[in-house]
């Protein structure tokens, strides 16, 4: 049993016993629900299957520490990413397709017909420049990464493994930052496996989702929006300085350490899409 210490509205204390699972770490050893002995000196990956059906509850009660992911120290190492290498290389990607939009568009003679007929009727009947629409298109693709990343917080990132066998998978994705939200090293995906991602996502816009010309601006602002987010994430936990990382800071501390609000608040760069879909409060 623990004591929770409730303050009413009178000034007065009064101490409610609730039976509660004590997941606190003595001496780097922590003994879970199901017996096994969680080794807080050892790699996380190794172990996080053993957890069993407790994975979510475990995850929940985050640690304000490091914690080790391999056993390996030059594995370790190699697995920090510093938060500033992803807008150093995202930012001028995002810049490189928008400037291949605008080309497209303008300097392609022999892809005429290629062009989306929207865009050139737009451009024909309104005679607003291209490197302007290009910029428009730019913007939508923020747009369209803040509801990707509504939808891949809540359903991906929250997804409960249907067996202690999917724990690994889950603890790779996002796990590990809920068990230790302020290591500062590992708030952001590795390059290796970001940049995977990225020129996977370039093939589907490229080649299934958008018309030529149309899709570089896109895909540049999705790119964008991907390092807005990640440097918001970092700095809402590290540097909330000034109104608008304050504001995330006290969302997403919200979203991390309120047992009430963990299945809610998913947006990190906006709270628009957790109003429209009800997952604000």
């Amino acid at each position: 049993f623990c004591i929770n210490f409730i303050v009413l509205n009178k000034g007065t204390m009064s101490t409610k016993p609730e039976r509660q699972r004590e997941w606190s770490v003595v001496g780097h050893s922590q003994v879970l629900p199901n017996g096994y002995i969680m080794k807080w000196d050892e790699g996380m990956l190794k172990q996080c299957v053993k957890v069993g059906k407790f994975y979510h509850e475990w995850i929940d009660h985050p640690k304000l520490r490091r914690v080790r992911m391999f056993d390996s120290d030059y594995i370790e190492a190699a697995s920090f990413t510093p938060w500033w290498i992803v807008p150093a290389i995202y930012i001028p990607w995002s810049l490189l397709e928008l400037e291949l939009s605008h080309y497209d568009f303008t300097s392609n003679p022999e892809n005429v017909d290629r062009q989306s007929f929207i865009i050139e009727s737009i451009q024909s009947y309104t005679g607003i420049p291209f490197i302007l629409i290009s910029i428009f298109l730019y913007f939508v693709g923020i747009i369209l990464w803040t509801l990707f990343e509504y939808f891949v917080h809540k359903h991906a990132f929250h997804w409960e493994p249907p067996s202690s066998a999917w724990n690994l998978t889950h603890f790779v994705g996002h796990g590990m930052h809920h068990l230790t939200p302020t290591d500062k090293y590992r708030l952001v995906f590795p390059p290796a496996i970001s940049m995977t991602l990225g020129f996977i996502f370039r093939f589907i816009f490229y080649k299934i989702l958008f018309p030529f010309g149309v899709r570089s601006a896109i895909y540049g602002g999705f790119m964008v929006g991907y390092a807005c987010y990640e440097s918001i994430h970092y700095l809402a936990h590290h540097c909330p300085v000034g109104n608008y990382l304050q504001q995330r800071f006290i969302h997403h501390s919200q979203h991390h350490f309120n047992p009430h609000k963990q299945d809610k608040l998913y947006g990190v760069s906006t709270q628009i899409w957790d109003v429209v879909f009800g997952t604000y409060a």
